[in-house]
């Protein structure tokens, strides 16, 4: 028995470090990349050159934050170089010398932090940068989860090519490992977001998953022991995106900025919140009812980080809505502390607003009073011209309504086409349907002129791409926009 229990400690031992005696020379075959002087002392235990290959880099090129959602794909010729050396020099250090050497031999750095710098930790750094972005294809001697770490990234342009160096440091018991890859690119492609949120500042872009439909329930008030009273049911396409800061952006600040940012973007906070306080309960009961047992709205729209707070009493939440012609949007924000960072769990529910038909005084009355404008459904006129047909009646009584009921607001009447035609014909059609339609209300329906002016402004402002018929017919419009 006691041989036994011997052999399991020796092997646990075995796994708790990466295990290997560093060399003395160099693997066979192997050489440092011309371009950059290896780190001093260190050794090569890798070395293999792929002719060319796809690597993923996770990197927002222009915010210099981490972004493992939209990284960077390199493709060209991958030079995969391990290193080991002393475990003396630690990880801190490599980078920074690295990082000085780098700059010495014509590379700008992007990106060079370690350790709490790093905020995600290793094991996730690791396991999400070489196995989920698939970079581990280009192999190697050794793993590359240690104790501490250290990551750069930095490009030149050589002959009218880039490259770009990406060095990850991983710091262990018996050795300090530099895993060097470097891509001679043929091409790189970056994938830019349009997105109705905009990201908090410094924030790692950890992960992302789209749910083509489903239904979600957004509270919309505090929560209570039976759950809440306030929610809505919203159904569509589903994205949750997971984001990871620095322990130091606390829930409250990072709730103050996302709050301030939504109303700079028009999207109308329906509900929000920081601490047990504003949302009624702790952390541990909002993600229990909400993620897990009660709603599940966890695992069902995928996870990575996990939704239990270290600290309950640090939580924020915010739920918002965003109307874009036909389409309504909801985002849930929810902002936890995990104690080695804060994460950020947005999902942004996308859903096609019902079919209203035409326009109504009351919807008049919400819309501009929320968006200072709205698209005049149910106008109608005979094709390329500017006279109004029968079918336009209903809904310029209810706009004539609106008019009567607020004679303290002035309006312009503006006219919209789509690309089809020259400018200066289209200028000459939007402007007369605009003045087709003032006339109609003031001379028919009894509105007063002084309210109104009438403008054309041809194609200058789509509201979708003219690249399809559906989108030249939504760009055909008149709008009714406050004074």
């Amino acid at each position: 028995m006691k041989k036994t229990a011997l052999i399991f400690t020796f092997v646990a031992m075995m796994i708790s470090v990466n295990l290997f005696a560093q060399r003395t020379s160099d693997i066979d075959g192997s050489k440092d990349y011309p371009a950059i002087s290896r780190f001093e002392g260190s050794v090569i235990e890798f070395y293999k050159v792929t002719k060319s290959d796809k690597y993923k880099i996770p990197l927002n090129f222009e915010k210099g934050n981490l972004d493992f959602v939209n990284p960077v794909t390199v493709e060209g010729k991958v030079i995969r170089i391990q290193y080991s050396v002393s475990p003396d020099n630690n990880t801190s250090y490599v980078v920074k010398s690295i990082k000085s050497s780098l700059i010495k031999e014509g590379f700008k750095v992007i990106f060079a932090k370690s350790n709490d710098e790093m905020v995600i930790g290793s094991k996730a750094f690791s396991r999400t940068y070489y196995n989920r972005l698939n970079n581990k294809i280009f192999g190697f001697a050794y793993g590359t989860e240690g104790k501490d770490q250290a990551f750069i990234i930095a490009k030149k342009e050589n002959e009218g090519k880039g490259i770009f160096a990406c060095i990850y440091i991983s710091g262990f018991d018996n050795t300090t490992l530099i895993t060097q890859d470097v891509i001679e690119a043929e091409s790189v492609t970056k994938i830019k977001e349009n997105s109705l949120i905009t990201d908090f500042k410094g924030a790692i872009k950890f992960y992302r998953q789209k749910t083509k439909w489903n239904t979600y329930m957004v509270p919309v008030g505090k929560k209570a022991y039976s759950g809440w009273s306030k929610k809505i049911k919203a159904e569509g396409e589903i994205t949750r995106t997971q984001y990871i800061t620095s322990k130091d952006d606390n829930p409250s600040f990072i709730y103050m900025n996302y709050n301030e940012a939504l109303k700079k973007s028009n999207w109308n906070i329906l509900f929000g919140g920081s601490g047990s306080s504003e949302l009624g309960y702790d952390s541990y009961e909002w993600q229990y009812a909400m993620f897990q047992e009660g709603f599940k709205q966890g695992d069902k729209f995928g996870d990575k980080l996990g939704f239990r707070a270290n600290d309950r009493s640090k939580y924020a939440y915010i739920a918002a809505e965003f109307e874009d012609l036909d389409t309504l949007y909801y985002a849930v924000i929810y902002i936890i502390d995990k104690g080695w960072g804060t994460m950020i769990n947005q999902d942004v529910i996308k859903s096609k607003k019902p079919d209203v038909g035409l326009v109504t005084a009351k919807m008049l009355t919400e819309k501009i009073n929320k968006q200072g404008h709205l698209s005049l459904e149910g106008i109608f006129f005979e094709t390329g011209k500017a006279a109004l047909t029968s079918q336009s009646d209903a809904a310029l009584k209810n706009i004539s309504e609106y008019l009567n009921s607020h004679k303290d607001k002035k309006f312009f009447i503006v006219g919209h086409t789509d690309n089809v035609g020259d400018f200066a014909s289209n200028m000459t059609l939007s402007e007369n349907r605009a003045k087709a339609v003032m006339t109609e209300l003031t001379t028919k329906y009894g509105a007063d002129a002084a309210q109104l002016k009438a403008y054309g402004v041809a194609d200058l402002a789509p509201v979708v791409s003219n690249s399809t018929d559906a989108g030249k017919a939504r760009n055909r419009r008149v709008e009714i926009v406050e004074q």
